[in-house]
């Protein structure tokens, strides 16, 4: 008796199985891998640009288009709302639109200063299809439909090329910002703590290198350059290439970097130097009754190139004084970034942060008028900079 029950109800279970009702096909739709937003003060109406992959691209998972079939397609509308915008942007596509493999999102330049980043991270953060990891970035300029149409060299889409390029530049520069949804929402929710963005833009004709955009094949037209700084959702100032270095120097975010000094022996020889990791150390101190900051930051490089004879040896005096240059030029990064973002009143280091964690006792006290205080906090910096090596030799070929 109790081995027919068992089966009964295993035979009945199979009928509360879902199954595959609600699969979907990735042919049977139109798949979102970057998006734009833009929005006219003038009109009021918002703008949405989404850039997709052309279902006849799709091969193995990658973007590989065949027989001059376009890989990548970007269709948008505009609306009195993000929501609105996407409403009308739905009748210009003839598949129900997939969001779960975007890797960017873009906001332009005039709409990060007018409405801000929040209307976005908000839809992003409200649909069950969007993922919290994809990357945000401000269009410097406004030419975010312009942007997302762009081919880039080497790339099967625009998209994977913007990424790639974001990645580099964040692992091999770190002049600039490459912040997900999450990182902003994380950001955002802290006390003392203001997220900032990286931006991207087209090469100019004043930018280094602009001459190449003749040959598309041999660079991107695209470039990513510097960071918009945010408070309380909206872009507040950019910081150029050397401004957002310094930032990310503090910031215990400089994953590689390259630096050059003059060579103590001879100025007008340079001394190239990659840094290959730097950490950071953030104190809020009380001197005198007023907050205050130190900043410790530790790099550690090699010499990788010179242009010109020179010698050095481990301990040697020559090393010691390439490492003086080496902090010193650290120290210009991060005074350059600390100016920029207190005379627009972003804490982007997390200094108001650190007082919350550390001393939430002054916290309380500084919380309600901590921006008028960020844009005067005294902040002691302390670098130190080591040479770890200088390549497998220490002598370059002298002239005889």
């Amino acid at each position: 008796m109790n081995k027919r029950l068992l089966i009964l109800l295993m035979i009945s279970s199979l009928l509360l199985v879902s199954g595959c009702w609600d699969r979907m096909e990735p042919e049977e739709h139109a798949i979102v891998i970057a998006g734009g937003y833009d929005y006219d003060p003038e009109t009021e109406l918002y703008q949405m640009i989404f850039q997709m992959a052309s279902p006849l691209g799709l091969a193995g998972g990658e973007f590989e288009g065949e027989g001059g079939d376009e890989r990548f397609w970007t269709v948008s509308a505009w609306g009195h709302s993000i929501y609105d915008a996407l409403a009308n942007l739905r009748q210009k596509t003839s598949r129900n639109i997939l969001f779960a493999h975007s890797l960017i999102y873009m906001v332009s330049e005039r709409m990060a200063y007018h409405k801000g980043v929040l209307p976005v991270a908000n839809t992003i953060a409200r649909s069950r299809e969007s993922r919290r990891v994809m990357v945000l970035a401000v269009v410097k300029g406004n030419d975010v439909k312009e942007l997302l149409s762009t081919e880039i060299p080497l790339e099967s889409a625009n998209a994977l090329g913007v990424m790639n390029l974001i990645d580099l530049t964040v692992e091999n520069v770190g002049g600039t910002a490459r912040e997900n949804t999450n990182d902003f929402f994380k950001k955002f929710g802290q006390p003392g703590y203001q997220p900032y963005l990286g931006a991207l833009k087209f090469k100019r004709e004043e930018d280094e290198g602009a001459e190449e955009m003749a040959d598309p094949g041999r660079s991107a037209p695209i470039m990513i350059s510097g960071a918009y700084l945010f408070d309380n959702g909206k872009a507040v100032g950019y910081a150029n290439d050397r401004q957002t270095r310094g930032i990310n120097w503090v910031k215990g975010e400089i994953n590689s970097a390259n630096l050059f000094v003059p060579y103590p022996r001879d100025e007008e020889i340079e001394v190239d130097i990659r840094v290959l990791r730097a950490d950071s150390e953030i104190k809020p101190v009380i001197k005198d009754g007023r907050p205050r900051i130190e900043v410790e930051v530790n790099a550690r490089g090699i010499i990788v190139n010179t242009s010109g004879p020179t010698s050095f040896k481990e301990e040697s005096e020559i090393t010691r004084r390439i490492e003086r240059r080496m902090a010193q030029v650290i120290e210009n990064d991060i005074n350059q970034g600390l100016e920029k973002a207190q005379s627009v009143k972003s804490d982007v280091f997390g200094f108001g942060f650190a007082f919350y964690r550390i001393k939430p006792k002054v916290w309380a006290e500084l919380e309600e008028d901590w921006k008028s205080t960020f844009a005067q906090l005294p902040v002691d910096i302390d670098v130190k900079a080591t040479v770890v090596r200088s390549g497998v030799v220490n002598r370059d070929a002298q002239p005889r």
